[in-house]
């Protein structure tokens, strides 16, 4: 994992999600050369369409155009959570299967709460935090691609935290990049 220094705070409801995949690839049996899914917390599905004089023909339009865009999005069971609902974005699944019940889980050993990404056992790059994502159980987007072409697609995820970083890439990411609340001694 990588960490970019900053600090930025995101709210855990979701209300657009933007997901580009080829029709051609849908129609194929080959998987897509690019998929492109970008998740904003926050955002106001009507301000996609008061925005969009403002967007350039090859950014944000073409993504609306050409890709899948869900509005007032619910998701299928209580407390919501950031983990949980970008775990169950990203893998398709309930909290119950994929295993991201909340944000925060009771380390024992520590007697604190911790990230529910939480791994003593691991330690990222460039990074003092010890998050991993061997307690996410299903499967991402991402580890599926890289299942179908044999490793050789590319999986990286860039957000403000770890735990959308590390869920949006799943187990096989290549990369995870968030913003560190990094703070000099």
């Amino acid at each position: 994992m990588l960490r970019i220094k900053g600090n930025l705070q995101w709210l855990t409801s979701l209300l657009a999600v933007l997901t580009v995949t080829g029709v051609r690839a849908q129609q194929t049996t080959e998987p897509p050369k690019l998929v492109i899914s970008i998740v904003v917390d926050q955002l106001r599905g009507d301000y996609l369409q008061y925005f969009s004089p403002t967007f350039g023909e090859k950014g944000f339009k073409r993504l609306i155009n050409e890709g899948l865009t869900y509005h007032r999005v619910n998701f299928g069971f209580p407390n919501v959570g950031q983990a949980s609902s970008i775990a169950t974005i990203y893998t398709g699944t309930y909290p119950y299967f994929h295993g991201i019940v909340a944000d925060k889980k009771m380390d024992f050993e520590s007697l604190r709460e911790v990230s529910i990404l939480f791994d003593n056992a691991y330690l990222g790059n460039y990074t003092a935090d010890r998050f991993s994502p061997l307690a996410l159980l299903s499967a991402t987007v991402g580890d599926e691609l890289k299942v179908e072409t044999g490793g050789a697609s590319n999986v990286y995820a860039i957000a403000p935290n770890a735990e959308e970083a590390i869920l949006s890439a799943g187990r096989c990411g290549d990369a995870d990049i968030w913003l560190d609340n990094y703070k000099e001694n």
